[in-house]
C-alpha cells in the first residue's frame, strides 16, 4: 500500500510539473525549465515542484489557475514580477 501511495504521489507531481510547463510554455518567448519534483513524505498526496520561468522584457503569462491547496512562491533573480490574483490589486 505504501509503494502505491508513493507511486501515485510521484505521478501527481509529474503531472503538475507538466501542467506548469505547458501553461507557461503557451507564451511565445518564455523559457520554462523544470528544476525538481519531490513527494512530501509526511503529507500523502502532496509534492513540491519547482520550475524556472524566464520571461523576455515585457513578457507575461496568460491568466491561469492553480489548485486551491497550492502554495505558490516566486523568487525573482533579475527585474521585477507583477502578479495579480483575481479580484485583488496587482502586486509587484
Amino acid at each position: 500500500m505504501k509503494t502505491r501511495r508513493i507511486f501515485l504521489s510521484l505521478l501527481a507531481a509529474a503531472g503538475m510539473t507538466l501542467a506548469a510547463v505547458t501553461i507557461a510554455a503557451d507564451n511565445a518567448g518564455d523559457n520554462v525549465k523544470p528544476n525538481f519534483s519531490h513527494a512530501i513524505s509526511n503529507i500523502p498526496g502532496k509534492s513540491l515542484v519547482a520550475v524556472e520561468v524566464s520571461y523576455p522584457p515585457g513578457g507575461a503569462s496568460l491568466p491561469h489557475r492553480h489548485a486551491g491547496s497550492a502554495f505558490i512562491y516566486a523568487y525573482v533573480v533579475a527585474g521585477r514580477v507583477m502578479s495579480q490574483v483575481q479580484g485583488q490589486p496587482v502586486r509587484t
